[in-house]
């Protein structure tokens, strides 16, 4: 679960700065994950914001 949080937090990090770069002004952003257990058939939606902060 480790790799999952650390590869998550990488791609929120990419994607708020490409973001920023592109000109987004907003000062929060919609985020939401999935969590999916198969063999449990068990899914579930988390949903947040985040703040964009000036890079």
């Amino acid at each position: 679960m480790k790799e999952v949080g650390i590869k998550s937090h990488q791609q929120l990090e990419q994607q708020i700065l490409a973001a920023v770069e592109a000109g987004h002004t907003a000062a929060t952003i919609e985020v939401s994950m999935t969590l999916s257990l198969p063999s449990l058939d068990y899914t579930t939606t988390i949903r947040g914001q985040l703040p964009v902060r000036d890079q």
